[in-house]
């Protein structure tokens, strides 16, 4: 076990606590064993009360314990990377496969039979850990010891770049039409979201949605909300757990235009919160006429700008680029002023000082 602040090792520890292990001193004789691990966790001062504390459980035994949990529950999405659940429903949970016998276990669906021998006393060690801990979430990670040697030998620079971000860009670059696109929609939907009082985590999110957001453009156009989703929904990224992954989907899906009753469209709003669907449905919005009104260029794209005062949205497009302006640019601000409860218009930037609206 290793203690982890703010990117850094702390403490760390090995225990002689081991499933094979105990099974091959003791067997069956789960006295012992408990004995066993009650012990050599009391000479760990720094486990106690961890209650503001994440614990990201690595390995495949640990991680097999949380893929009962993912059955049992029935989850509506069956990643096993990020998957989070609070600290005394873990502490429960391993409690409970505890006390089942190998032989029931290897029955649950999706658990390597390999484990199941050992699934029972990996889950043990685990409720007893969380027992002293109490930490706030157990997180699953499935990157484990060969990742952290990659990871080892890795670059400076290349150990400070976000996961997420990281592959989102990479993803652009392959798929998509428009390499740099992304950071140009970044900037360019800020006016959308200033002030707003939306959790600092999703900043990070809209930018990767900005970088996948073209990532859909080969498919054909009634399913290419469907492919987008199906992408970070089910795609292996590291650096997001499954909110983070509902979250970048309903907004890939309305910009996609995709139904909001589709079955995948409903499988990332369960994963977030009230107020993360209505962000991620006006990032959508966003950036769905972002691409509209610019087509993939930056020349365009800084030719028509997104002011938002007080309850009222306006598209503001310079002299000269009013052709920019169709029904279908109108019908996409109407949306995105809709998703933020504001009334809209579009006018004419003439100069610095005087706009003439053309159209509200």
């Amino acid at each position: 076990m290793i203690e982890v602040e703010k990117g850094q090792c702390k403490e760390r520890l090995t225990l002689p606590i081991g499933p094979l292990r105990l099974m091959g001193e003791y067997g069956d004789d789960r006295v012992s064993i408990d004995g066993e691990i009650a012990t050599a966790l009391a000479t760990v001062d720094w486990l106690v009360n961890r209650q503001d504390k994440n614990f990201y459980i690595v390995g495949g035994s640990w991680r097999a314990v949380s893929r009962v949990n993912l059955v049992q529950k029935n989850a509506v999405l069956q990643i096993l990377h990020g998957f989070s659940i609070g600290g005394a429903e873990a502490e429960n949970l391993a409690g409970l496969i505890a006390a089942q016998e190998p032989e029931s276990l290897a029955k649950v669906r999706d658990v390597p039979s390999r484990r199941a021998g050992t699934l029972p006393l990996a889950a043990l060690i685990l409720q007893n850990i969380l027992k002293i801990m109490k930490p706030k979430r157990v997180i699953t990670s499935s990157l484990g010891l060969r990742e952290g040697i990659a990871y080892k030998h890795l670059s400076d620079q290349k150990k400070q770049e976000d996961p997420f971000i990281s592959a989102a860009r990479e993803m652009a670059e392959i798929g998509g039409r428009f390499k740099e696109h992304g950071d140009r929609l970044m900037d360019w939907i800020a006016p959308v979201f200033k002030g707003s009082k939306a959790p600092a985590f999703m900043e990070r999110l809209y930018y990767g949605t900005c970088l996948l957001s073209d990532i859909a453009w080969r498919g054909h156009p009634d399913f290419r909300a469907e492919r987008a989703m199906m992408e970070i929904l089910y795609g292996r990224f590291v650096g997001v757990d499954h909110r983070d992954r509902g979250f970048v989907g309903l907004a890939l899906n309305q910009i996609n235009g995709g139904s909001q009753n589709s079955r995948l469209a409903r499988l990332c709003r369960s994963l977030l919160s009230a107020e993360e669907v209505k962000q991620a449905l006006v990032l959508g919005a966003a950036l769905r006429l972002g691409h509209r009104v610019s087509g993939g260029t930056s020349k365009l794209l800084k030719r028509v700008r997104l002011k938002s005062s007080g309850d009222h949205l306006v598209l503001e497009v310079d002299d000269g680029f009013e052709t920019i302006v169709n029904d279908v640019v109108e019908r996409r601000l109407k949306a995105l002023a809709d998703q933020m409860h504001l009334t809209s218009s579009v006018e004419l930037a003439l100069n610095e000082t005087s706009n003439i609206a053309i159209k509200g």
